[in-house]
């Protein structure tokens, strides 16, 4: 509302366009990186384990697609306040992954690292 007003106290009118197309440029930048990111991870996951067929690969991602299609509608027909507390809800499950995935590795990083400064 704040960033709508501001610009219609410049370009009066154009304040609720400017922020509709922002809003859909951001939503599709962010949907085809949280794409890019699952896609890579599933890739990844795949890669570790040499049993996993190239068929299954591309089943595993035909059903991320599927769930990101899912998302996306799911965020489109349900009401603002319920995809945001989802959407923290997200956002906080992957900072914890991330900090048990730091604590996990972080004796091999100090390694790394007393390597590097001998040398």
């Amino acid at each position: 509302g704040y960033t709508q007003a501001a610009i219609d106290t410049v370009l009066s009118g154009a304040g609720s366009a400017f922020v509709s197309i922002a809003l859909v440029f951001f939503v599709f930048s962010t949907i085809m990186a949280y794409y890019f990111y699952s896609e890579s991870s599933v890739m990844y996951l795949c890669s570790l384990n040499g049993k996993i067929s190239r068929k299954t690969e591309n089943l595993m991602i035909r059903v991320l697609q599927v769930v990101i299609l899912g998302a996306v509608v799911f965020g489109a027909v349900k009401e603002a306040n319920t995809v945001w507390t989802l959407g923290d809800i997200g956002v906080g499950l992957m900072a914890w992954v991330n900090v048990v995935a730091i604590l996990i590795l972080s004796p091999k990083a100090f390694g790394a690292l007393r390597e590097y400064e001998k040398r």
